[in-house]
């Protein structure tokens, strides 16, 4: 669905009866990536924002979702299990020329490309639990963020890259943490014994969307952080 935020009025984008998730924007605005189960598989797909049907980006037999488009619009950057473990690939937008990033014997999720196209910051199991990683574009120089014991995924980047936001989660309690984007002054916005998921950041960067659940199911709300919320460097 489609919110007019100034107007509170929705659209459906797409009208498939199949569960469609995790919709991305493209920097451009007139296609919104997302993955779906429609054909059998989960794949990536593509719709446009002004209606018509929705294009099949990838033919994997397994999972292929959480698709995060390059800052050019040009790529996406997905997850993937089509070599038998859980990878992060790239595609072109129009799903041509699919490559692995990471072939890690341990799942590697949830990518997210920076503001700035130069790292591509994602969940990943390698080191044990699941933490923080950023790589770059080619899946070079991984580097480790996030060292604790509990799992963590779906980094969300500021507007002007400078911030992670994330998920944390441990037992049935899932928070939304945030820190600087070389991993320094980590710290949680939400309160203990909830359940929160996929932060999204206002183009301000003074606020963090999120997904809390409760008994009535999913709610929508913010988290206001405030400019000088995370220091640099502390």
């Amino acid at each position: 669905m489609l919110l007019n935020v100034g107007k509170g009025l929705t659209r459906a984008l797409v009208t498939d009866p199949a569960s469609d998730d995790c919709p991305a924007w493209s920097p451009s605005g007139d296609v919104i990536a997302f993955h779906s189960d429609r054909a059998g598989s989960v794949d990536v797909y593509a719709a446009p924002v002004r209606g018509g049907p929705a294009k099949r980006l990838t033919r994997s037999p397994g999972f292929d979702g959480f698709a995060a488009w390059s800052p050019d619009g040009k790529r996406i950057a997905y997850q993937s299990d089509a070599l038998g473990q859980m990878d992060i690939w790239v595609m072109d937008a129009n799903g041509d020329h699919k490559a692995p990033l990471t072939t890690s014997k341990a799942p590697d999720t949830t990518p997210a490309w920076s503001p700035d196209g130069k790292l591509i910051a994602f969940g990943s199991e390698r080191a044990g639990s699941s933490d923080i990683w950023v790589m770059d574009p080619s899946g070079g120089d991984p580097r480790r963020l996030t060292t604790s014991q509990e799992n963590e995924w779906r980094p969300a980047w500021s507007p002007d890259g400078a911030r992670i936001a994330y998920v944390r989660s441990h037992g049935e309690e899932t928070a939304i943490w945030v820190m600087n984007a070389d991993g320094s002054y980590q710290r949680r916005l939400t309160e203990p014994g909830k359940r929160y998921y996929d932060p999204s950041w206002s183009p301000d960067g003074k606020r963090v969307a999120v997904e809390r659940w409760g008994p009535a199911g999913p709610v929508i709300g913010w988290l206001a952080l405030g400019p000088a919320a995370v220091p640099s460097g502390k």
